[in-house]
């Protein structure tokens, strides 16, 4: 039967009995290397180099009875090739784990209570690193980047991944929110005094805003502890590092401009849109199963995932899922009485992505960031405003994300308010 001797720290993962050494381990007919080390307890995402023989293979190689396997760990990299920050999907039982790199600037999604196949799922389409102490959840074949995280307390669970993926040059502290780790962005005083306590108000000079939940930070004693844990990591001193960091670019998209967020108005000329403007789209849209079926079938798609319970539940989400167009057509919704209420005629769309899957009961939530203005060249009195738009669901994953132009009036054309 195959041999089997796991090096370095993956000897740790197996059971007791079998560290340290080299053993024999009957695996099923046919089965592959992938398999057999998954059944002894280790994750192929903690797998990077496997010898068969002395000889380079893959984790889909064949076992053979005379086999002699030599399995090492991943190798710790960066996780990009081009260089870029990770982006990370923490399970359930990592919530601190997930504040703390949310605190050093990585973005850094935490799953709620879901099924192994709709976390692997969202960690693939979205390109992010799973970390887990679950190696179910890590031995999922849609799993292809992940962590099985050794340590137990928060802070040296922080460390063991910021040193695995070679992080300790790529910290951005303070520039996402802890809560619902969408970005920072620096706010004046005036703009926030209205959430403020009567102290910090009068006291605090530095504040920053999240541009997803609208929690405001500012340096208090929590602040305090905070930055000594950062200083500690950095290895730098208090004054090496700002009290607030720039808003980082988001990996999904093109870097905007700095946002400015802007209370809900009912439409707007072209005069009014400046490349930056931030628009919150409220309230949210909760997804029934009628708004699922209805606009499923009167599109005419006629595809069961959207309306047959059954046979979804036989299927990779186990449950129906909502008409990708439906989520669109809501989202866009949602969108216009900031944007385009008073537009002449939509442009069209662009950079449709879908992201995450949505369920019937999900709660859809959106906003807008200006991404362009120009003056029409063929309509005068007229100009084109594009905007990026991103719906998220109840638990601030986002869902969909698009790009729309619209053609709308100019105040100096003599279109009024």
């Amino acid at each position: 039967m195959p041999r089997f001797r796991f090096h370095d720290q993956l000897d740790e993962l197996l059971r007791p009995d079998l560290r340290g050494r080299a053993f024999d381990w009957r695996s099923a007919e046919n089965a592959t290397a992938k398999h057999a080390i998954e059944a002894l307890g280790v994750p192929h995402t903690e797998v990077g180099r496997l010898l068969v023989d002395g000889r380079v293979a893959g984790l889909g190689h064949v076992l053979r009875e005379a086999d002699e396997l030599d399995v090492f760990p991943a190798d710790a990299s960066r996780p990009t090739p081009d260089g870029r920050p990770p982006r990370f999907l923490a399970d359930a039982h990592l919530g601190g784990l997930a504040r703390r790199l949310r605190l050093f600037g990585f973005d850094t999604e935490l799953a709620r209570d879901a099924p192994d196949r709709l976390l692997a799922l969202l960690a693939d389409v979205d390109e992010r690193i799973v970390l887990s102490r679950d190696r179910e959840l890590l031995k999922h074949r849609r799993v292809a980047r992940g962590r099985y995280v050794r340590a137990r307390s928060t802070d040296e669970q922080l460390r063991e991944v910021l040193g695995h993926y070679g992080l300790r040059g790529s910290l951005r502290p303070f520039t996402r929110c802890l809560e619902c780790n969408a970005p920072l962005r620096r706010a004046d005083r005036a703009e926030v005094s209205d959430r403020l306590p009567p102290r910090v108000a009068a006291e605090q000079r530095e504040f920053t805003l999240c541009t997803g939940c609208r929690r405001v930070y500012w340096p208090g004693s929590h602040w305090q502890r905070l930055r000594s844990l950062v200083d500690s990591l950095c290895d730098t001193s208090r004054d090496a590092l700002p009290a607030q960091a720039p808003t980082p670019q988001s990996p999904m998209s093109t870097p905007d401009p700095p946002a400015r967020d802007h209370p809900p108005q009912l439409g707007r000329l072209y005069d009014d849109f400046v490349v930056g403007d931030r628009y919150a789209h409220w309230p949210g849209r909760t997804v029934i199963e009628a708004d699922n079926s209805w606009f499923t079938l009167l599109t005419m798609n006629t595809h069961p995932l959207h309306f047959d319970a059954a046979w979804s539940a036989t299927q990779e989400f186990g449950k129906p899922l909502v008409n990708s167009l439906l989520t669109l057509a809501i989202v866009t919704g949602m969108s216009v009485r900031e944007t385009s209420q008073r537009a002449i005629a939509n442009l069209g769309w662009e950079q449709v992505r879908l992201t995450a899957p949505v369920f019937v009961g999900d709660t859809l939530y959106a906003h807008s960031v200006v991404i362009a203005a120009r003056r029409s060249r063929s309509r005068p009195g007229q100009g084109i405003v594009s905007v990026r738009t991103t719906g998220t669901n109840q638990h601030g994953t986002p869902v969909i994300e698009f790009e729309r132009s619209f053609l709308v009036a100019c105040r100096s054309a003599g279109a009024g308010d």
